[in-house]
Order: structure tokens, then C-alpha cells, then sequence
């Protein structure tokens, strides 16, 4: 409470004065709430100043022509940014595929999101000169570290120390003058998270995505409020329908009576050992020989004559998955998943065997040894796999889903390519 005693004391002498002082205009109404820190208890938004803020500063810094003269300056490369950027497939649970920097001005939140968390630092590499890469890598990591679901308090105090040594490191490679707001009040995004959690948990970003949902309910200008009423009243009133004979008939069906609710719907529902999976369009076909040797290798036998029910995309937890061989996205790399195990599995198609789902693919060799910027320096949050595959065809139950995994194709690498997974799954579109 002595901060807010000397805030307080500060804005007094500022009352009657039309300067300020320390960003402090004069008092606050707030400042008369019983009992309230008013330093402590309001919490910087980390998407305007963490994402929205200091990313979009420094991309301004690096490929505006202004900077022209300055060291850090890669604007005469932004094309080269632009092609690799151009050969990324995020999965489905990133809103929008990437775009070019030269459409930076009208990126939207999530995409200053996976600009920090997942393409940046792989985008970046041989362009922006190795100390500026080094000095922006602690800024994402500490910032990743903030952002997970489960944080010990000491990784809490190492991602503090980043940004510390990330704002120190910003003066003497940029200049006092690029020491903005944003990046003061990333400073103490630390306190905000041994205080009130992760930085997601006060994240905007769940409420502003919701504001789509209420502009797709007004259809007219006229008598809007009543629109998004009228939305808000059916929505509600969907427990109470489902409470109805008709609504508990679905919702209540039985294992075999979901099987045959799905199936009119061209879907079949597996029940696997701890997880529900929903198999979509599902057709039967013949299974190739080495797909029945990688059955064998896990003691299940298929006769060279058996026809299998194969799929290119199923639903586990509420997330859909694709194949390798679904062609109807383009832009999409939906295929890619890390395990329990901690492994990462490309799925070539899916099939259904003893009524349970197991995806078919290969798993991907990571390469853990692999430095990013010389020999002491790996990459934060990100894994190295190799480009050859020469895995064998595999099988994995789908019940070992853990999440899609953002898959990074690196052709300005020779030998790997670069996966992340997303620091929480609250701020993911699914």
C-alpha cells in the first residue's frame, strides 16, 4: 500500500496543475475505494501491451524505411521474411493463415500472437542481425513462460529476469527513445502473474473474440440491443430445451444409440479407452500391406481380403484433426499432433478397427541437439525436427491426442524443420 500512498500524495500536489508528472494527471475516483491497491489491483492487459504493443513496435523498428541507417534495420529483406512466412501451415486453432508483412497494419491480436509465440524467431534467423535476435528471443520467452497454463514460481522469477534484462537490452541496442509505455508495463507483467495467475486468465482476448459473436447477431441497424437480447434469451433458454423429453432423447442417447444417430449423419462416434472419437465421412476400402504390418506391430491382425473403414478427419475432445490426405484446405497444416509421450506424429489417414479410431502415419525424428544461434543458444519454446522422414508407417490410438501442433516448413533450413505448441489452449480458436 505505499505505492498507493505515494501515488496518491503525488496526484494531491497535481490537482490544481495542467502538466503531469510521471504519467500521473491528478486523482483518481478509484483511489477512495476501501481497502483497494489501486497499484496492485489493476492489472495490465498483456494483449494490448505485450502483443498489440511492443511485437508491432519492433516490426515497425526493423522494416520501416525511417530506420534506414540504423543497425537493426531488415526492411531490404522483407520479401525474404515474406517467402518463408508464405510456406508456414498453422493448424485449424490459429484464426488466420499468415500474411504478408506489408498487411502488418491490419493484423488482428492472434496474429501478433503467433508472429511472438511460433514464426518470428524461425522467420527472422540469418536476416536480423544475431545479437537483435538474441535480445527479441527473451522477450517471446519470457512472455511464453507467463502465458502457460501451470507455472512453478520459479520459472515466474526466471521469465521476470528475461524481461528485465529484454527492457535493459532495448535501450542499448535501440535507443532511450524506443523505452515505450508497452514495454514498462511489460516490466511488470511478473507481479501480475505471482499476484493474480497466468496472463491469460486476464486476457482480453476471450472477450474480444466473443465481439464477433455479438456483431453476427444484429442483422439491421435498427433496434440492435434488442438483436443482441433476442440472441442472449435463445441461448438460454437451450439448458432448459434440453431438459425436455425431445432434447434429453439426444442427449442421453446410449453408446449404441450415438453409433446410430452418427451414422445417419455420415459419421460413426469410437469409444476409445479414455476419449470419444467422431469419425467423419467415413468409406470403406482395402488396406494396403504396409498398413497391415504396422496393425501387426501392435497384435492386431487384418486379413490381406478385410475392407477398412478410413477417414481423412475425426473429432477428439472437440477438436477436429485432419490427415495428410485431406486436400479441401490448402493453407492448413491440421495433420501434425504431439502425444502423451511427448512425440510428434504426422497422420496420413485415420481408420477405424474393432470399433476404435487409431490414426496412421509416421513419427518425427527431433533433432535435440540442434543450436539456433550458435552453440549456446537453442530455441525457447520451439522443437528442431528433421526434414526426412524415414520413420517407419506406424499406428497410434487417437486417444494419445494431446493437441495439433504448429508445424513451421523452414526452406531457408537444410536439415530441420520447426513444430511449437501454443503456451495455454484458453486463447485458441479450436
Amino acid at each position: 500500500m505505499d505505492k498507493s500512498r505515494q501515488h496518491a500524495q503525488e496526484a494531491m500536489t497535481l490537482f490544481s496543475k495542467p502538466f503531469h508528472v510521471k504519467g500521473i494527471r491528478g486523482e483518481t475516483i478509484l483511489s477512495y475505494i476501501p481497502n483497494f491497491d489501486i497499484i496492485e489491483g489493476i492489472v495490465p492487459e498483456y494483449l494490448h501491451c505485450g502483443i498489440l504493443g511492443v511485437p508491432r513496435q519492433f516490426a515497425k523498428l526493423w522494416f520501416s524505411s525511417k530506420n534506414h541507417e540504423k543497425p537493426y534495420y531488415i526492411g531490404l529483406a522483407k520479401e525474404d521474411v515474406n517467402k518463408r512466412l508464405k510456406f508456414f501451415r498453422p493448424p485449424s486453432y490459429v484464426s488466420r493463415p499468415t500474411r504478408d508483412l506489408d498487411d502488418s497494419k491490419f493484423w488482428k491480436g492472434h496474429e501478433w500472437y503467433w508472429w511472438t509465440f511460433a514464426y518470428s524467431i524461425v522467420a527472422l534467423k540469418g536476416i536480423l542481425p544475431p545479437k537483435y535476435l538474441k535480445h527479441w528471443m527473451l522477450f517471446a520467452e519470457a512472455l511464453f513462460i507467463m502465458c502457460q497454463e501451470t507455472i512453478p514460481k520459479s520459472r515466474v522469477h526466471t521469465a521476470m529476469e528475461m524481461m528485465v534484462l529484454f527492457i535493459k537490452g532495448t535501450e542499448e541496442l535501440y535507443g532511450l527513445e524506443n523505452c515505450s509505455f508497452n514495454l514498462h508495463l511489460c516490466g511488470h507483467l511478473g507481479d501480475v502473474v505471482l499476484n493474480w495467475g497466468s496472463l491469460f486468465e486476464s486476457s482480453a482476448f476471450l472477450y474480444e473474440d466473443y465481439n464477433q459473436v455479438l456483431l453476427k447477431t444484429a442483422h439491421s441497424s435498427e433496434e440492435v440491443l434488442q438483436q443482441v437480447i433476442n440472441l442472449f434469451r435463445t441461448m438460454r433458454s437451450i439448458p432448459a430445451l434440453l431438459a425436455t423429453p425431445a432434447g434429453q432423447a439426444v442427449s442421453g442417447m446410449g453408446d449404441a444409440g450415438k453409433k446410430m444417430f452418427l451414422s445417419t449423419n455420415d459419421s460413426v462416434l469410437c469409444v476409445n479407452s479414455n476419449c470419444s472419437a467422431v469419425v467423419l465421412s467415413p468409406r470403406l476400402d482395402s488396406i494396403s500391406d504396409a498398413f497391415r504390418l504396422a496393425f501387426a506391430s501392435h497384435d492386431i491382425i487384418l486379413e490381406r481380403s478385410q475392407n477398412v473403414l478410413f477417414s481423412e478427419r475425426i473429432i477428439v475432445n472437440e477438436e477436429v484433426f485432419q490427415s495428410k490426405e485431406y486436400k479441401l484446405v490448402k493453407k492448413r497444416n491440421s495433420y501434425t499432433v504431439v502425444l502423451t509421450t511427448g512425440k510428434i506424429f504426422l497422420v496420413q489417414k485415420y481408420a477405424v478397427i474393432n470399433e476404435l479410431c487409431y490414426a496412421i502415419g509416421r513419427f518425427l525424428k527431433i533433432v535435440k541437439s540442434y543450436r539456433w544461434l550458435g552453440d549456446k543458444v537453442a530455441l525457447p519454446f520451439h522443437v528442431c525436427v528433421k526434414k526426412d522422414i524415414d520413420e517407419p508407417i506406424s499406428i497410434v490410438d487417437v486417444s494419445e491426442f494431446v493437441s495439433k501442433i504448429v508445424y513451421l516448413k523452414c526452406v531457408h533450413l537444410s536439415d530441420v524443420d520447426v513444430a511449437c505448441i501454443p503456451p495455454n489452449k484458453q486463447e485458441v480458436v479450436k
